[in-house]
């Protein structure tokens, strides 16, 4: 057993020093070194010692494989220095038969050295003044060989911590400064440098990543890291300085990580499993403010989860803001308001499951109308007036005579889908509170003035109430409406029979063309009429007068057209007979006037437009 004391030779003039006395002082300072290697570092590889193949000459499959300069300390604090490149040697393989990677490993070796020279030796043998301090490599089957834990501490072998009241317990690591080192018999303790390829007769390439497989570097012992300046750096040490190309260094830390001041990140920032916790500035928790990732934890699939706080009275608040401006407010009570358009793209839905659209004036705190479904009905309600139901369009299902919309007054009113589309007769209804009057056009609303029926033979109204029938308009509502005359609410299509324009078109032998631009797109009937004929000479098969629309908008008109014969060329040509008639939505119409053979004629385009 070790004495528990560090013991070193004490020189005084006059002494006398034997061999004996040296050794010990050499052993003093190579043990003391020894302690500070397994002290503030753990054993491994310090630098280099890596393996690389390289091609034999005469090509093939076989490789040699070169161990590089480097350093490395075992678990007894011993430096094994490897000064040149050292070729493995085939030999060591030659034990393994099967095509296989084999794990290399590095031990420290001495070798006695520089025999005594004759007239200087002893009686004793084996007389040497020098030790080499050398190196050995190890080939091993995989999990051959794994490092030894017999390290010594006051004269007992000490295991790794299995129990914090051992004093036996030494770090898993096992670099332990405060051990017995070993005698001079030279303990193997091996350091492993990669894994290389055996086929059974050569060395050949190795998978990819085998040749570093299992190294371990020294790792540095200390409670705190201290910088002389403000800057810390840790960087791979043979890249300097780092690109947007190197990968750099992977730092990782087994536990947390408390920074004082700022965390800058030039990259993605990743975290695998856990959370981002927002706390107080003292560092206690409060209420919850986290962002995770949980997989499967509330069903199939992944959410990203963000907590604000733990209440539910609409305090907190997830804000998206831009400057001083709140642009998306997201509180604990779930109300969420937007600052700006919000638009569904790709023809998905925007749904309300349970929940209504309200609609208010900018500023107010009462909403003026909603929306919202009630069964299998929608209706229009008043939020501002106890939620008054005022217009609902209800569920016909199949049924065209069933209710289809409810007007809610002093008195419900109904119109069936079958009166809706009798109503309009599928075209623009012209809504008109018409009292005393009995003649109205088809498509159109009639309120009759009291004691008037307005019946169908009549009027040719498709829905007549009375005037005085409080179901749709109260008096009072009606003389409002119409202020003593007659009120449209709707563009009425007969409204087209007051606005029309022309154009003139002559044609001797040859072809005219004229348009008429209405300015904007509305609803028009338009035909061209042929006017006079003036003929020069007797008619026969050769002449030929042809008057029709010829464009609408830049585009043939759609319809019926004739073709072939002398005139009028193969189908799809433009000397085709197009229609004289269009009706529909357009702005342009152009007209065309042809004549062939003495012959002149005179033709009017005409277009009826609706009322702008």
């Amino acid at each position: 057993m070790a004495d528990n004391l560090i013991e070193r030779l004490h020189t005084y003039h006059g002494q006398s020093l034997s061999a004996k006395d040296l050794a010990e002082e050499q052993a003093y300072h190579r043990d003391m070194r020894r302690r500070h290697n397994l002290g503030h570092h753990t054993f491994g590889i310090v630098v280099g010692l890596e393996l690389v193949e390289q091609p034999l000459e005469g090509g093939g499959d076989a490789i040699d494989v070169l161990l590089m300069p480097g350093m490395a300390v075992d678990g007894y604090g011993r430096e094994i220095v490897v000064m040149r490149p050292h070729k493995l040697d085939t030999s060591d393989f030659l034990r393994f038969s099967v095509d296989d990677h084999y794990e290399v490993w590095i031990g420290y070796e001495e070798e006695e050295a520089n025999r005594a020279q004759y007239g200087v030796v002893t009686c004793r043998p084996n007389q040497f003044n020098r030790t080499l301090e050398t190196f050995r490599v190890y080939i091993f089957d995989r999990n051959e060989y794994s490092p030894p834990d017999n390290v010594i501490v006051d004269g007992t072998e000490a295991r790794p911590p299995v129990d914090a009241d051992d004093l036996s317990n030494i770090p898993p690591d096992l670099s332990v400064p405060f051990q017995e080192l070993p005698p001079d018999e030279i303990p193997r303790w091996l350091i492993p440098l990669g894994q290389v390829r055996w086929d059974g007769t050569q060395l050949v390439a190795a998978a990819a990543g085998k040749l570093s497989e299992g190294r371990g570097h020294v790792d540095i012992v200390a409670a705190e890291l201290l910088a002389p300046g403000q800057t810390l750096i840790v960087r791979d040490r043979s890249i300097t300085p780092l690109t947007s190309t190197d990968v750099g260094v992977a730092v990782g830390i087994e536990g947390s990580l408390q920074v004082e001041r700022d965390i800058t990140a030039k990259d993605d920032v990743h975290v695998d499993g856990g959370r981002l916790d927002f706390r107080q500035s003292d560092g206690s928790e409060g209420e919850l403010y986290q962002i995770q990732r949980l997989d499967g934890e509330n069903g199939p699939g992944t959410e990203l989860q963000i907590q604000i706080g733990d209440q539910s009275d609409g305090e907190n608040r997830l804000v998206v803001a831009s400057g001083p401006n709140d642009l998306l407010v997201v509180r604990d009570n779930g109300d969420t308001s937007v600052d700006g358009n919000v638009t569904v793209l790709n023809e998905h839905a925007l749904r309300l499951d349970g929940g209504r659209l309200e609609l208010q004036k900018l500023g107010e705190g009462t909403p003026d109308w909603a929306l919202r479904v009630e069964g299998e009905t929608l209706q229009f309600i008043e939020p501002d007036d106890g939620d008054r139901v005022v217009f609902e369009v209800l569920d016909v299902s199949t049924d065209i005579n069933a209710p289809a919309i409810r007007l809610h007054g002093e008195t419900d009113a109904t119109l069936s889908a079958a009166q809706v589309i009798d109503l309009t007769d599928g075209d623009d209804t012209t809504l008109h509170t018409h009292p005393g009057a009995t003649t109205l056009e088809k498509g159109m609303v009639e309120i009759a003035a009291a004691g008037e029926t307005g019946t169908l033979g009549q009027s040719g109204a498709r829905l007549v109430l009375p005037a005085d029938d409080t179901r749709i308009l109260t008096q009072t509502q009606k003389d409002d409406l119409t202020d003593g005359g007659l009120t449209t609410l709707h563009r009425h299509p007969n409204g087209i029979l007051n606005n029309f324009r022309t154009v003139a078109l002559q044609a001797d032998d040859s072809t005219d063309i004229a348009a008429i631009d209405l300015g904007v797109t509305m609803r028009v009937v338009a035909f061209i009429h042929m006017r006079a004929v003036d003929p020069r000479a007797d008619f026969d098969s050769g002449d030929g007068l042809f008057a029709d629309i010829h464009r609408v908008d830049g585009v043939r008109p759609p319809g019926a057209y004739w073709f072939d014969g002398d005139h009028l060329g193969a189908d799809g040509s433009d000397s085709n007979l197009l229609p004289a008639v269009y009706a529909g939505l357009a702005r342009t119409i152009t007209f065309r006037l042809r004549s062939t053979q003495d012959a002149a004629v005179w033709a009017e385009g005409v277009v009826f437009f609706e009322n702008p």
